[in-house]
């Protein structure tokens, strides 16, 4: 496939094309939201205008932070249209990492609704724009502006190993290459399919639905947020609202292959799933649910640099695939390249890091010069070409027909629930307390964890006689400071760290210390002790009493679901995830046996 980019084709295009083609289909639709792509078109259009009007033209950084996801659409393509830089403000972080990006991107402007927090209002932001407010008056489109092959989409910030986050500066050239790879592949991405809006706006695949949608014409589906953390009703949602198109992280897309078995074999209608995020793993359950529906199943593999840069699918049944699934071939124009530590080319089938070239390439890291250098290198190949690279940190090996697979990673950076985390990070702002002399935060393995890990922080701290309760109530505040999925969920303070022989921190120790803290100590009755089993072996925590709290003992939203689902399985006892929500301990789950 030719780069159509240089030809003058931009994200802008898109939406505009679309909505000249089938004006009157169905584009948005929620409990809200009813619009065709007639009328979200001019809506775009006409917000567009007034970025224009009010900030002038040129690439600005443009802030979004509303609560509708509709609004949030409209916003996101807007910006885009107005040949802006979009940078999403998800308000699930906390206000300081929130105020850290817009001071840190020099932000213009935040578009909002009327549930702006006040710390928003008051931050040094120089204009705000109500994007809530409908107007019939006449207006000015604004014309198209012309894009270099750099020009930016949108700066998505990440965590960072230095102890902030860092802006990823997307180029549109980037995402045109995508969405044309996709088109030009065939298959459902082509089709007019119904699509589930499900990514958080802080992830780069809530702009790959949208975007995905509007080029096929496809009517996008918004979910509330409480559906959204509730997956049995997400499950129920994609059946009633005959959802196609889903783009989902392995660990939501086994949460919900399994509430499939649940419901006993309900059919829906997903023709597409689109997994990407997380390594993808086939189970029993997810081939099982999958086939059922005759769905379609790719694998995309990207990191936050480039977005997504390989693809995996096959037309052999799913239970002719490999267990762990492969990310694939290189996308159109995009070159993958396996270097040792030298960057230098290692034999099929030897390991190294995936570097990777072409269109697909970020900017860099807004503002940030020398990180940049270092993870985006020139790089002279074999064949004596200078090409600019990115080091991408992850270990592949190519197999068989030169299909790429992944094999973990080179540093301590993990993914958890499909965020991106660098334990350094972490690290970094703990230490910010001025007590704690070392902290170290493992991701720790859970067996029966759809996510697979958690977070588990180890201290050291100045006064070796302060107790563990008094200093985990000192972490507070330096916690807070944390995205919810950064924090750690368990710790635990030591007098020393254990060393190995060759003098570096025993990890496999400091794993043992949570594996024997798992257990149920406390006198419960015995209703009690059969749910307090499960509540313990699902988050290896010790049972201390039937109050315990499930979300204050390191649950999260899909270890929930994942508890409810055993529930049901080994007690026979079908509990209703809101009346858990609302109360979730031991003695109210064990009062319904």
């Amino acid at each position: 496939m030719s780069n159509d980019y240089e030809a003058g084709r931009d994200l802008s295009d898109y939406l505009r094309t679309q909505a000249r083609r089938t004006p009157l289909a169905l584009a948005l639709v929620s409990a809200c939201w009813r619009l065709t792509y007639n009328d979200l078109d001019t809506r775009v259009e006409r917000l567009a205008a007034e970025l224009v009007a009010i900030l002038g033209s040129g690439p600005r950084c443009v802030g979004v932070q509303v609560n509708d996801r509709g609004l949030g659409v409209v916003g996101m393509l807007a910006v885009l249209r107005a040949g802006m830089v979009y940078i999403p403000l998800d308000t699930s972080l906390p206000w300081a990492r929130r105020a850290f990006m817009i001071e840190d991107s020099q932000m213009a402007c935040v578009l909002i609704d009327a549930d702006a927090d006040a710390a928003l209002l008051a931050s040094g932001v120089r204009r705000f724009w109500r994007i809530d407010r409908t107007s019939t008056a006449p207006f000015d489109p604004c014309p198209s502006p012309h894009f270099d092959a750099h020009a930016p989409a949108y700066l998505l910030y990440t965590s960072g190993s230095t102890g902030q986050p860092k802006g990823v500066e997307m180029t549109r050239r980037a995402l045109v290459n995508l969405i044309d790879y996709q088109l030009e592949s065939a298959g459902a991405f082509a089709q007019p399919l119904k699509t589930l809006l499900f990514a958080s706006v802080g992830f780069d695949v809530s702009v790959q639905e949208v975007l995905s949608a509007v080029v096929s014409g496809s009517e996008m589906h918004l979910v509330d947020a409480d559906v959204r953390q509730d997956l049995s009703r997400l499950y129920r949602f994609l059946g009633d609202n005959g959802v196609q198109r889903c783009f989902l992280p392995y660990s939501v897309l086994q949460t919900l292959a399994i509430e499939h078995e649940r419901q006993r074999g309900e059919t829906l209608c997903l023709r597409q799933v689109v997994s990407a995020g997380e390594a993808l793993q086939l189970t029993p359950q997810i081939i099982s649910w999958l086939q059922a529906c005759g769905c379609v199943l790719v694998n995309h593999y990207g990191p936050t640099e480039t977005h997504v840069v390989t693809s995996y699918t096959s037309e052999r049944p799913l239970s002719e695939w490999p267990v762990r699934v492969p990310i694939g071939l290189p996308i159109a124009n995009v070159r993958a390249f396996i270097l040792d530590e030298q960057l230098r080319p290692v034999a099929d089938g030897e390991e190294g890091e995936l570097c990777l070239a072409g269109p697909c390439l970020a900017n860099g890291y807004f503002q940030r010069d020398e990180e940049t250098a270092k993870r985006f290198p020139t790089w002279c190949s074999p064949q004596g070409e200078s090409l600019r690279l990115y080091r991408t940190g992850d270990r592949v090996v190519r197999g068989e027909e030169g299909l790429l697979r992944y094999h973990g990673r080179l540093d301590t950076q993990v993914k958890l629930n499909g965020h991106r985390v660098e334990l350094a990070e972490i690290e970094a702002c703990l230490k910010k307390d001025p007590a704690v002399r070392e902290a170290i935060v493992l991701a720790h393995a859970l067996s029966e964890n759809v996510d697979g890990r958690m977070l588990v922080a180890f201290l050291l701290y100045q006064d070796s006689t302060e107790g563990q309760q008094a200093a985990l109530e000192r972490l507070a505040p330096w916690v807070e400071q944390l995205p919810a999925f950064m924090r750690p969920q368990r710790a635990y303070v030591l007098e020393r760290l254990p060393l190995t022989t060759n003098g570096k921190v025993d990890q496999r120790a400091l794993a043992a210390m949570v594996e024997a803290s798992a257990g149920v100590v406390a006198q419960l009755s015995d209703a009690q002790a059969r749910v307090a089993a499960i509540f313990s072996r699902l988050l290896k925590v010790s049972v201390t009493g039937p109050h315990m709290n499930f979300f204050e003992s390191g649950g999260n939203s899909l270890l929930a679901t994942r508890f409810v689902q055993l529930v049901e399985r080994e007690l026979g006892v079908q509990l209703d995830m809101s009346v858990f929500l609302q109360q979730p301990t031991i003695a109210r789950v064990a009062h319904f046996l």
